[in-house]
């Protein structure tokens, strides 16, 4: 080979190597690969814990809104890891309306749904005089005794035996029961069958587990 060709063959030969890398890039990338910002399909570095971000390319930004899921896998892998879910919300607690305002002086701040099984009550009113009383959960539109579970007082005893003057406090439901099973929460006179102040569960909650 003369002097004059081997640049120009070297130079053939880059060209190819080139193209060879895009080609191998946008079949990847055909395949569900996302590039980086720099149109690079990287190999994961060792990751033991914390979170992981990935920058994808521009070109693709407006594709990703449309993803739900992105999992991590390798090239030979049959499967890839456990995916995550994009645009999934994280379990938070929630905050729902104060206990309505019925009977016996019933009432509270806005109520926080703390996890599946916690409720938290701020500013808790209730003047005592009730006979039968009780703190009920249930299922459909109306509120009723019937077929509705019992929530522990604060203090561990069922029934509710005393008055609350603004006190703060927290029940937990009873049993592998959780907030995603029930309609309503109410202060409760079963002997006369009548909803002392109550409020309603939304569908659908993403409450943390504990």
């Amino acid at each position: 080979m003369s002097p004059a060709s081997s640049p120009r063959a070297a130079l053939i030969m880059l060209l190819l190597i080139g193209a060879v890398a895009l080609l191998v890039q946008r079949t990847e990338a055909a395949h569900g690969f996302v590039a980086d910002e720099e149109q690079r399909l990287n190999l994961l570095k060792p990751h033991r814990s914390g979170s992981l971000h990935h920058r994808v390319a521009r070109d693709v930004t407006s594709f990703i809104r449309g993803v739900q899921w992105s999992p991590i896998g390798g090239r030979s892998a049959r499967s890839p890891l456990p995916a995550s879910k994009a645009g999934t919300k994280a379990a938070a607690p929630v905050t729902l309306p104060a206990l309505t305002k019925r009977a016996h002086n019933v009432g509270s701040g806005p109520i926080v749904l703390k996890s599946k099984k916690k409720i938290f009550i701020p500013k808790f009113t209730y003047d005592g005089a009730g006979p039968d009383v009780y703190f009920l959960v249930g299922k459909g539109a109306k509120v009723t005794h019937t077929g509705a579970t019992k929530i522990p007082t604060p203090t561990g005893e069922v029934k509710i035996k005393k008055g609350y003057t603004g006190q703060d406090i927290t029940l937990t439901l009873p049993g592998s029961l959780t907030f995603n099973d029930v309609d309503w929460f109410a202060v409760y006179c079963i002997t006369y069958q009548e909803n002392f102040g109550d409020v309603r569960i939304p569908k659908n909650l993403h409450l943390p587990n504990a």
